[in-house]
């Protein structure tokens, strides 16, 4: 298995030095890390991922925002050719934070996907934090992390993809076989079902629900906690955050408060892979990282 590579560049050795510090010191026992003192030079190594056979995984790119030879926006246009799925971070310098405003308007444009003050001290946790969150991000997309339900059915069954659109939006993971598939029919037979009726899901234990309801499935999960029963002070309509905000602070002032949604928490926000203007994260925060700390709260 290929490790996946984290590559930083920077032509100001002092600069390359920290950074250097801070990825290695950190990460390198599970990514590989390069750091490049040039952007020609780091394009290369780039160029030769992108050509190996083993096709290496580029996480994220990270280029300081001023060098001689090319600009670091133009680096990471350039690195977003070649490896298109890489999230692409622009390192700015402390003493140049308020370049912070059109740097949101780089975001907001497509052209980059985060920034953040070069690190200058070790350890310096500030910069770890986004670069956890970008990993975190990518461990989420993988196949072989751990699933709490697997569905089987065919591929293209609309039922199929209600249901995990539904597991998706509720932030819980889950894994996908076509009923006609090696993996599919093998975990069929496992469970006794090969002939549905589908969509089958089978949760991490083995209890198998055979075209569940959404009740249902909410209920074999755990996700339905609320009671409808008894006086309530405050009923929130909608769990999107502004409802699920509205719940945490009602219940804080303790008021009884329920909050009822037709599907699940999060409302749109958890289904956007980006929301750029929610209050405390200027660089935009992703949707089911909103839901989860909202709920969470």
């Amino acid at each position: 298995m290929t490790t996946p590579t984290l590559l930083a560049v920077d032509d100001q050795p002092g600069a390359l030095a920290v950074i250097r510090r801070e990825l290695t010191g950190r990460y390198a026992a599970d990514y590989q890390v390069i750091c490049e003192g040039s952007p020609d030079s780091a394009l290369r190594r780039l160029d030769a991922l992108k050509r190996a056979t083993s096709n290496a995984a580029v996480l994220a790119v990270l280029a300081a925002k001023d060098m001689t030879a090319m600009s670091g926006l133009e680096f990471l246009h350039r690195a977003h050719q070649m490896h298109p799925h890489a999230q692409r971070v622009l390192l700015i310098p402390w003493s140049n934070r308020s370049a912070s405003k059109p740097i949101l308007r780089l975001i907001s444009q497509g052209r980059i996907d985060r920034y953040t003050v070069s690190p200058s001290h070790s350890p310096d946790e500030s910069f770890h934090h986004l670069v956890t969150e970008l990993l975190h991000d990518w461990q989420q997309q993988q196949p072989n992390r751990p699933t709490m339900v697997t569905v089987v059915d065919d591929r293209w069954a609309p039922r199929s993809a209600e249901l995990r659109d539904l597991l998706q939006r509720g932030g819980l993971p889950f894994g996908f076989h076509a009923s006609d598939s090696a993996e599919g029919r093998a975990l069929l037979a496992q469970v006794d079902r090969p002939n549905g009726p589908f969509p089958v899901v089978v949760r991490y234990d083995g209890q198998v629900l055979a075209n569940p309801s959404n009740e249902q499935l909410a209920l074999a999960l755990g996700v339905r906690h609320a009671t409808i029963e008894g006086t309530f002070d405050v009923v929130v309509i909608g769990a999107g955050p502004a409802g699920l905000s509205a719940g945490v602070y009602a219940a804080s002032e303790g008021l009884r408060t329920v909050v009822i949604d037709r599907e699940s928490i999060g409302g749109q926000a958890s289904s956007s892979s980006l929301i750029r203007n929610y209050l405390g994260f200027p660089v935009g925060i992703g949707g089911a990282v909103s839901h989860e700390s909202v709920a969470g709260s």
